[in-house]
């Protein structure tokens, strides 16, 4: 037995380190300049919302989210057929929220290593100005 009040001593050794996949936040700006990378751009938002603002140019349109907020179980097979895990992608919804949730889930649970965000949504990017144009 250990003597009560000894003094332990544990030697650990590191055998590896492991960075956990984070979500690029992004700005306008920044959204512009991997757009012309020809990085993925992927509006989650409803039909109706696209309806109403328009999408950003080149944008692929899939919602990840109903009415009630309830997660669209067809979204990870759909996503999963337009963009690869290693593949550069920006999510984009109305004001950041929705795509801020997603983009923490498909890092952390669906192998996905380059998410960007669009922080501030479509709201923001339509009152700073820029262009959107009807989805198709």
């Amino acid at each position: 037995p250990i003597p009560g009040n000894a003094t332990l001593r544990f030697e650990v050794e590191l055998l590896a380190v492991s960075a956990q996949p984070t979500v690029t936040n992004i700005d306008n700006e920044t959204l512009k300049s991997l757009q012309q990378q020809g990085v993925k751009i992927v509006d989650i938002r409803l039909p109706s919302e696209w309806a109403s603002t328009g999408i950003i140019e080149g944008s692929k349109t899939l919602t990840a989210f109903d009415t009630t907020g309830q997660f669209v179980r067809t979204f990870p097979a759909a996503f999963q057929a337009l963009v690869k895990p290693d593949e550069k992608v920006i999510l984009v919804c109305r004001s950041g929220n929705r795509s801020s949730s997603l983009s923490k889930v498909l890092t952390e649970q669906a192998g996905y290593t380059k998410i960007h965000n669009l922080t501030k949504g479509i709201k923001t990017w339509i009152s700073e100005g820029n262009p959107t144009v009807k989805p198709q």
